[in-house]
């Protein structure tokens, strides 16, 4: 990555300087105090963030932008109420408002350039200044070969063996320590384990003694159970022969009387049982004869229905040709049921004749002549 282009607006001597650079040896030349110095200083305050009062006299913004062979742009800008980076990678343009002295991480990585940090002082390796000599033949070689190890990575090297060194010792240190607390962890467990075996006699004594306790009260209990019970026995045996002292013996035949006794009982038992269902339909047969309606009969006309009938029957009789008021005989039966049907075939005769119903008038039909019964 090279530096293409730099254009510097209104930095100290410079409104409007724009300087092109060509991949090969760069060079600048002219009179003293035409700003070459400017142009250095103007790098290092873009690449570095380095450098005070920049701004030009009389003006409000000073703006500094590099443009790299990558077409990436980067610009710094100070003003009175701004101190901003701009980074612009294509079409994009992003931001970085209120720095301060650390310059964004996205701007470092764009310009890919950096300071060394040697005894806590930021070295610029890139850009020296004009009075500088050759290249750190002004600098201790203690200096020189601690740079030389930081370019080379060989402080880190360093730095790992002083911390595997650190390492090493702290280790040592805790491994002895550890050993001497084994050592007294190995004494307090020995003494421990006296303790514990003595304990463990102790317990199991305690234990066998206990168990031996325990079987003995278990043993009391149940003699103790047993003494309550017979004597418990004991009283009830006194009061049952009080008792039986008291009973009196019953005859025979008194026997044979009660149990007589008891089965008359028994039967007058099922007797009342009995009664007391007659009883509830009585009492069923009493209710449904109050609710029963009786309906008046008119006697005289019933009379003289009857008599009425009794005059239709003997007329049909003589129609029949049949006297009495009964038929007693078989043969009789058949005889009135051959003049019925005999009858019945003329009466149909004489209405399908005719062709109405002497009656009602209505149209004698088959259906009809069909239907009637004599």
């Amino acid at each position: 990555m090279w530096l293409k282009q730099i254009s510097l607006i209104n930095f100290k001597k410079h409104s409007n300087l724009v300087l092109d650079f060509s991949d090969k040896l760069n060079i600048l030349f002219g009179a003293n105090d035409d700003g070459k110095s400017c142009v250095i200083e103007a790098i290092k305050w873009l690449f570095f963030n380095e450098g005070k009062d920049v701004r030009k006299e009389g003006t409000k913004k000073t703006v500094v932008t590099a443009l790299l062979d990558n077409e990436v742009k980067v610009s710094k800008i100070k003003s009175a109420s701004i101190n901003a980076y701009e980074l612009e990678i294509g079409d994009e343009v992003k931001r970085f408002d209120s720095v301060g002295k650390t310059i964004p991480d996205e701007i470092k990585d764009a310009l890919q350039v950096r300071t060394i940090n040697i005894d806590n002082e930021e070295i610029i390796l890139n850009i020296a200044d004009q009075i500088t000599l050759p290249f750190l033949l002004g600098e201790s070689s203690v200096f020189k070969s601690k740079l030389f190890n930081k370019l080379t990575g060989s402080n880190l090297i360093d730095k790992s063996l002083q911390s595997f060194n650190k390492d090493i010792l702290r280790i040592g240190r805790e491994t002895k320590l550890g050993t001497e607390h084994l050592k007294e962890q190995q004494k307090s467990l020995e003494e421990v384990t006296i303790q514990k075996d003595k304990l463990e006699k102790l317990y199991n004594n305690f234990k066998n003694q206990f168990d031996n306790l325990k079987a003995l009260q278990e043993h009391y209990e149940k003699a103790n159970n047993l003494k309550d019970k017979l004597e418990s026995n004991h009283c009830d045996l006194q009061e049952t022969k009080v008792l039986l002292s008291n009973i009196k013996s019953v005859p025979d035949d008194l026997v044979i009387g009660l149990k007589k006794n008891i089965e008359k009982l028994e039967q007058y038992e099922l007797l009342i049982n009995k009664i007391k269902e007659i009883n509830v339909t009585l009492k069923n047969t009493d209710n449904q004869l109050k609710e029963l309606k009786i309906p008046k009969i008119n006697i005289d006309k019933l009379k003289k229905d009857y008599d009425k009938l009794k005059k239709l029957k003997e007329l049909f009789s003589q129609l029949l040709g049949i006297t009495g008021d009964t038929i007693d005989s078989d043969s009789e039966i058949y005889q009135y049921k051959n003049l019925i049907i005999e009858n019945e075939k003329k009466y149909k005769e004489v209405l399908q004749k005719y062709g109405k119903c002497p009656t009602c008038k209505s149209k004698i039909t088959e259906d009809i002549l069909k239907d009637i019964k004599l």
